[in-house]
């Protein structure tokens, strides 16, 4: 019996019956395997400047605002309005005069009875625009505002951890009512630095339209806005032009590197 047992053992060893244990990749450029081929350590690096605006680049293909949720105030009423972007699949909302804490309860002017804050977080879209704070323009201190901004971006990246988010700057109008020239100016360039601050600390984009569609005294294109605000058909359109051609296309930021 022991004899037998002893032969088939011998014939398992030599058939290699038996799975030995699957070997892990060693991450280290200085480690080499059994046949002296070096086992290389790849790292990815993101190569994004997130303290600068999202540079031009060709326009990107109708089909990418299949995936595309812009979310916001009255001026995203214009893309909802007078441009072909639903048609090409993007999800808009926007709610007149709505300011950043009324996110929670209010829904938007058309299209679902939902608050803004629940539309938002729960998109299934994974390219995420925002543009909000004008109603908060009059506001001596943006703290605040600036702290509950960062609340909203916290929540927002743990629900949607691999997504792109892009916050839209405010744009300079040419006037408000309840607000002069000069504090209307400052404030916006206040909120605007809140903002170029949490996409930085955040490590999301962050669009700037003024490149292109204010004038040479900063403010918004007369031509554009109908009421020195919100755009016209000619200002939406350019609008949706200027996203169109301001994509970050990660494959251009970030790469592998193996060594």
């Amino acid at each position: 019996m022991k004899k037998l047992l002893k032969i088939l053992l011998c014939a398992c060893v030599l058939s290699g019956c038996g799975s030995a244990p699957q070997q892990t990749p060693v991450e280290t450029a200085d480690t080499e395997t059994q046949s002296g081929s070096p086992v290389y350590a790849c790292r990815t690096f993101d190569y994004y400047d997130y303290t600068e605006p999202v540079p031009a680049s060709a326009a990107i293909s109708d089909d990418y605002f299949k995936d595309v949720l812009i979310a916001g105030d009255s001026r995203v009423g214009s893309l909802y309005l007078f441009t072909d972007l639903r048609d090409k699949g993007a999800e808009i909302w926007y709610t007149t005069s709505i300011s950043l804490w009324r996110l929670y309860d209010l829904a938007p002017d058309e299209g679902s009875d939902k608050p803004m804050f629940d539309l938002i977080m729960d998109t299934e879209r994974n390219n995420i625009y925002i543009l909000i704070g004008i109603n908060e323009i009059r506001n001596n201190n943006f703290d605040a505002w600036g702290e509950e901004f960062t609340a909203v971006i916290d929540e927002l990246q743990t629900k949607h951890a691999d997504d792109s988010i892009y916050l839209i700057l405010n744009y300079q109008p040419r006037g408000l009512s309840n607000i002069d020239d000069a504090s209307l100016k400052e404030h916006v360039n206040e909120q605007n630095a809140r903002l170029k601050k949490i996409a930085e600390e955040k490590r999301i984009y962050y669009i700037d339209i003024s490149d292109e569609m204010t004038d040479k005294t900063g403010l918004v294109k007369d031509e554009l806005v109908w009421d020195g605000l919100h755009f016209n058909i000619d200002g939406a359109k350019k609008f949706a032009d200027y996203l169109a051609r301001h994509v970050v296309r990660e494959d251009n930021y970030v790469k592998e590197i193996c060594e």
